[in-house]
């Protein structure tokens, strides 16, 4: 697990964006939320569970190495299920395409009802194009990522305390 974690952060120190430079409106912090955020109440105890929820989120920089982290969370009763992602790579812009190669990963499974279900591992590297824009809403800044699809996945900038 130490290994991983110090070959990423060593990959982490030489990337840089292969397009050029990276587009002002696309650095910083950027994140997506979703699921219902509802926990289960263990009557008996009065204890709550963790919440069902996923969050996705990305760390853009100046010279184009990004870092993506997933976490997915799921409980059902004294049960918990939590899936860790973490990627490092390097972005592409050129015009309205966005592409992310990933060029290190990892995936940390946490089940508190089943041991055999924790663990840590490589994770599969990725080259991922998108659509990409940025616009201004009520509640902020979103970066907008469509999927080949048409799908969207709409990223919210975080400021500092968020």
């Amino acid at each position: 697990m130490k290994v991983q974690t110090a070959l990423l952060v060593f990959l982490w120190g030489g990337l840089a964006a292969r397009g050029g430079e990276t587009p002002k409106e696309l650095i910083g912090d950027w994140k997506m939320s979703q699921g219902t955020g509802s926990s289960y109440r263990d009557a008996r105890t009065g204890s709550h569970s963790s919440p069902n929820i996923n969050n996705y989120v990305y760390r853009i920089e100046p010279n184009g190495a990004y870092q993506h982290a997933t976490m997915l969370s799921s409980s059902l009763y004294n049960c918990t299920m939590q899936i860790l992602g973490f990627e490092i790579g390097a972005l592409t812009v050129e015009g309205p395409k966005l592409t992310f190669e990933d060029q290190g990963a990892t995936i940390t499974s946490k089940d508190s009802c089943r041991k055999e279900w924790n663990y840590q591992k490589a994770g599969r590297l990725s080259r991922q194009t998108f659509t990409w824009r940025v616009e201004r809403e009520n509640t902020g800044t979103v970066l907008i990522l469509r999927w080949p699809d048409g799908r969207q996945d709409r990223y919210y900038k975080q400021t500092a305390g968020q």
